[in-house]
């Protein structure tokens, strides 16, 4: 039965064809080869290691959106960060963060790879250059966005744990759930109104 190799045991390979390669002249080889990979998590990192630090990483950026888009800041709620907790630390997310949204009494947004806290919010926050502000509403590829700056919320609580060489973050939204359908999002506003 074959085995998958995980992408760190194919890192040394790799790295090997691509120094042979760059031994040809150029002529030889008629293509160009790019390889784009995102370095490792260190296990120091502080907004993984340290949950002050989360905390602190996961308001300021959450907050520095909903500045922008005329929502409230949100504050620290300790029993959505003890939700996202038990989640993340839960045998269905297993040791490699396999994980979907909780079905839990939150609305949530997950992130996976991040190199920190920041970085997984302004992936969250960036959707909104996909946001039609125009005609606003819910939308698939601005779910994350929206409930980033939902304006109704007051609290947030957020996990966020090491697997292998991925961060993964959950964040507990406290909105009703299930939400009934169509969903009411509450109109951001585009940045400076």
């Amino acid at each position: 039965m074959p085995t998958s190799a995980s992408p760190r045991s194919l890192l040394p390979p790799l790295l090997l064809l691509l120094l042979l390669l760059s031994l040809l002249p150029a002529p030889c080889l008629g293509f160009v080869v790019t390889v784009t990979a995102a370095p490792p998590i260190p296990s120091s990192e502080p907004s993984y290691a340290d949950p002050q630090l989360f905390a602190s990483a996961v308001l300021n950026s959450t907050n520095a959106y909903r500045s922008q888009h005329a929502a409230a800041p949100v504050r620290w709620n300790a029993t959505l960060a003890a939700f996202a907790a038990s989640y993340l630390g839960s045998p269905a997310v297993g040791p490699g963060c396999n994980f979907e949204h909780s079905g839990g009494p939150y609305g949530e947004n997950l992130a996976i790879g991040y190199q920190n806290a920041t970085a997984a919010v302004e992936a969250w926050g960036d959707e909104r250059d996909e946001y039609d502000f125009d005609d606003p509403g819910f939308a698939h590829e601005t779910g994350h966005f929206t409930q980033l700056v939902w304006r109704d919320t007051t609290d947030v609580g957020c996990h966020g744990r090491l697997c292998g060489v991925r961060g993964c973050i959950s964040i507990p939204i406290p909105i009703p759930i299930p939400i009934p359908i169509p969903i009411p999002v509450p109109i951001p506003v585009p940045i400076g109104e």
